[in-house]
């Protein structure tokens, strides 16, 4: 089906061999990805054929771009800036005076530590 579009399949470099030579841990299915849009529905037949018997189905998965992420990533900037700044204005009215600046620090350093421990 391959030639008849003018198409090859490639074999597997050694890295790509090592990658997909195994079933994922988590439910056991193989995966390989494929690049080519449109092309997924031939690539199940000739695998089909070339497996016998062996059910092969295409996935979509969809990743975010560094444009997308870089805005996403300035937003959750931004929201912890705000949320920090309404805890403290919400910590100046809840607490006395002489207990406000410890709650304030407390708060400020478990925000520190969630954003420098996190992955």
């Amino acid at each position: 089906m391959f030639e008849g579009a003018g198409l090859t399949l490639k074999d597997w470099d050694k890295k790509e061999a090592e990658q997909y030579a195994h079933a994922d841990e988590s439910s056991g299915d193989f995966k390989r990805g494929v690049l080519d849009v449109g092309l997924d529905r031939q690539f199940e037949q000739v695998l089909e054929k070339a497996l016998d018997k062996t059910q092969v189905i295409a996935v979509n998965s969809y990743g975010v771009g560094a444009k997308a992420g870089d805005k996403l990533r300035d937003d959750a900037a931004k929201s912890i800036v705000y949320a920090i700044f309404l805890i403290m204005l919400y910590l100046a009215f809840r607490f006395d005076i002489r207990y406000a600046p410890g709650a304030a620090f407390a708060t400020i350093h478990d925000a520190v530590m969630v954003i420098a421990y996190s992955p």
